[in-house]
């Protein structure tokens, strides 16, 4: 999935647990977070990528989801699993 970020709003995206997924930023940084039990969101290993980094994400989030805040409006992002 590629998504260009309109503003710097948390955006939710689905996530198998377990799986690896890869993840680019550009023209911004990516915060990426996961959910625990509890319901509270929390850094990924490896969060933030920062523009023009590209990083392999491995995690289980509560719920099958993942947040990703932008740093800027018009961030870049690519997201494949």
């Amino acid at each position: 999935m590629d998504v260009t970020f309109a503003d710097t709003d948390p955006v939710e995206y689905p996530l198998e647990s377990g799986r690896t997924y890869y993840i680019a930023a550009a023209d911004g940084d990516l915060t990426v977070k996961r959910k625990k039990l509890d319901g509270a969101w929390v850094a990924v290993d490896g969060s933030p990528v920062s523009d023009g980094e590209e990083r392999l994400i491995l995690t289980h989030s509560h719920g099958g989801k993942i947040q990703v805040t932008a740093s800027a409006a018009g961030t870049e992002m690519v997201l494949k699993g």
